[in-house]
């Protein structure tokens, strides 16, 4: 009898085909709106479903479009069946509920989910994978096909990827034909037994915070697949937690929290009290305000507050540092046991890019200007203007500081080099030859009447041969170039190729006027001066004709006499 009623009292805590918890059994996803979801229960026992959720993500969304919430009870062996409300007739006859929960498409995703978990799903969270999820290696497999889940199964699958397999034989899933309901509203699972165990509470450490921080608390859970669910009341209730770890919120008194452990289809452990235990009150900590500050300038953060100050990133309070890009800081106050933080935001703009151009190389006396560019705020060093010209006396070198509009500067340099002008000098060597000075430059001799160059005249010498003024300009090896005062020669061609021995000028030197001696009865009479200018012409006069340059400065004249003959140049001064 002891062995028969020990057999009697284990039959409840046997399940033979069991599932480890509820999952989804059937996919519709038909013509029009013939869409439903079937839950299937095959954990040997009846389920609460209150604590089971079903959601629906359009394409691709990471947060739930829709949401149903489940509620009564589904008892072993039973499906669920949520179908849309304008489904076929035929689906409309097994569904024990409507929702929106399946306004879903092939590509959307359909998850169920436990005390806020997901335990079983359709596709991928957050993720549109076009036009369908694969499914058995058919890409199309979520789209205008029903879906059943193989009777091997016997687990729900949150990991989308695994339970769509990448081939008929991997898949948990076999894909039928659209619109196909010839097996909804049943469904079975060939799992073999499962024996349930009586199940030791969880062990559980509590922890000590202070007034307003919030708790994690930790447990350990006494079989290796079993859940863990969190609870704030000793006895029934709704799980706030899963997982060997449950964080709560802030809390201002001591306060008991409660942890269970579960095996799917089996009865859960007794719960463990967990205390969190409230003691002192968070110090007051500022971090101080945010700091904006250019690119490599110094800050110092500055917290306030009673008890033990600290940094991180290694800042220590008070002491300069150079931040090297935006950062957030955080100071942490300690008093006794109880600590608190808080932050300051530390903003680092950039420099400008200010450029102050190329280098540039002039001669003495000639203006440069100096354009800075990068920002529109600049300014120089030795009273230069941007954009305007002004003459270096020496080679320098040049700084533009550019501010932007967060007040954050930068500078550049360039370098102007003045090169020195050579002395020009012109000076008359013997008679009708001028030198060139300084030696070792080069030259060209100009015509000071018309202020031209003489073609080929680049020699530090020059042999005049028309009376006139010359200067020479000199270029140094720098390029720079200065030009010579002008120098008078009024002693080329005096009696050369007289045409007439007889042919004279008197008086000479003459206070104004000449009289003219000439052998034939008319000639032609042309007077230059020293430049080699035409001052006045005669045409047709005789022998004895009076030459007036009483209206012409003192100076040398040049009077040319052309008669049948020739031209004769004979030298006057007037004085």
């Amino acid at each position: 009898m002891k062995i028969f009623t020990l057999l009697l009292l284990l039959i409840p805590f046997l399940g033979f085909s069991q599932t480890t918890d509820l999952f989804i059994s059937e996919y519709g996803e038909g013509t029009s709106n013939n869409k439903y979801i079937e839950i299937y229960n095959g954990t040997g026992a009846t389920v609460d479903l209150s604590i089971y959720t079903l959601k629906l993500y359009n394409n691709g969304s990471a947060i739930a479009n829709t949401t149903f919430a489940l509620s009564g009870t589904l008892n072993d062996q039973e499906v669920f069946v949520v179908a849309n409300s304008q489904a076929s007739a035929g689906i409309l006859a097994l569904a024990d509920l409507t929702s929106g929960v399946t306004g879903f498409n092939g590509d959307d995703v359909v998850s169920l989910e436990k005390n806020s978990v997901v335990i079983d799903i359709i596709g991928i969270i957050g993720t549109d994978p076009g036009t369908s999820w694969s499914v058995a290696g058919d890409a199309n497999g979520a789209a205008d096909k029903t879906l059943t889940r193989k009777n091997s199964v016997c687990s729900p699958n949150a990991d989308w990827t695994a339970s769509a397999g990448i081939d008929a034989a991997s898949s948990e899933w076999t894909v039928g034909a659209v619109d196909d309901i010839s097996n909804l509203g049943i469904h079975s699972a060939n799992c073999g037994g499962v024996p349930c165990t009586s199940i030791n509470a969880p062990s559980a450490t509590g922890a000590t915070i202070c007034s307003g921080a919030t708790a994690t608390i930790s447990a350990t859970a006494s079989e290796t697949n079993s859940t863990l669910y969190w609870f704030d009341v000793a006895t029934n209730g709704t799980a706030v937690g899963t997982g060997t770890s449950f964080t709560s919120g802030a809390l201002t008194s001591t306060t008991s929290f409660w942890v269970e452990e579960a095996i799917t289809g089996c009865p859960p452990s007794p719960r463990t009290e967990v205390v969190v235990t409230v003691s002192g009150i968070a110090p007051t900590v500022n971090a101080g305000a945010d700091q904006t500050v250019c690119a490599g300038a110094s800050v110092s953060l500055t917290a306030t507050g009673t008890g033990t100050i600290s940094w991180n990133n290694g800042i220590s309070n008070g002491v300069g540092f150079v931040p090297t890009a935006t950062t957030t800081y955080t100071v942490t106050l300690t008093s006794g046991a109880c600590s608190n933080t808080d932050q300051v935001l530390v903003t680092v703009n950039p420099l400008p890019t200010v450029s102050a151009g190329a280098d540039q190389t002039v001669c003495a006396g000639a203006s440069v200007i100096l354009n800075g560019s990068g920002v529109t705020n600049l300014s120089w060093n030795n009273n230069v203007t941007n954009g305007t010209a002004f003459v270096p006396t020496a080679t320098s070198t040049y700084t533009v500081t550019g501010t932007d509009a967060n007040q954050c500067t930068n500078t550049d340099e360039v370098t102007v080099t003045v090169n020195p002008v050579p002395t020009a000098t012109a000076t008359i060597s013997t008679g009708t030859t001028l030198v060139a000075g300084p030696t070792g430059q080069d030259y060209q001799w100009i015509n000071c009447a018309n202020n031209q160059q003489i073609s080929g005249a680049t020699n530090a010498t020059y042999a005049v041969t028309v009376n006139g003024s010359y200067s020479v300009e000199v270029t140094n090896s720098f390029g720079c170039s200065n030009t010579s005062n002008c120098v008078l020669i009024d002693i080329v061609g005096i009696n050369e190729n007289k045409a007439e021995s007889t042919i004279s000028v008197y008086p000479n030197p003459t206070k104004g006027k000449v009289n003219l001696t000439i052998p034939t009865e008319q000639a032609n009479v042309s007077i230059y001066n020293a430049l080699g200018k035409v001052v006045i012409n005669y045409y047709h006069v005789q022998n004895g004709a009076v030459i007036d340059l009483s209206n012409n400065p003192n100076g040398v004249y040049l009077i040319h006499v052309t008669t049948e003959k020739g031209t004769s140049i004979l030298r006057v001064v007037r004085n």
